[in-house]
């Protein structure tokens, strides 16, 4: 509970992103669609796979991309992790936001 709303917290922080608080499983649906059109590490962002793959790249953070699963402006964050892992990827997550163009 501790991680899932630590990461909820931090999430809805950032500007141009968003997540709803999960019912269950040990994820969070990140809300990409502000981003879209943006460039980011590189790349302009057009839907879940350019902003995983971008963020892979520029800031070694896996994230899985929702446009498999029909939803082409979410990618999905683990809280099933320690809060060091947690805290480090959600700092990586600000800073890769904060980049937009």
């Amino acid at each position: 509970e501790e991680r899932r709303n630590t990461i909820h917290r931090r999430i809805n922080t950032m500007e141009g992103v968003s997540c709803i608080m999960p019912d269950g499983a040990f994820y969070v649906m990140l809300n990409i669609a502000n981003l879209k059109g943006k460039k980011l590490g590189g790349r302009v962002i057009k839907d879940a796979d350019d902003f995983a793959l971008a963020f892979l790249e520029e800031s070694c953070v896996a994230t899985v991309s929702c446009v498999g699963f029909g939803a082409p402006d979410f990618v999905r964050f683990s809280y099933a992790t320690s809060m060091e892992t947690i805290e480090k990827g959600m700092d990586r997550l600000e800073e890769f936001i904060r980049s937009a163009e």
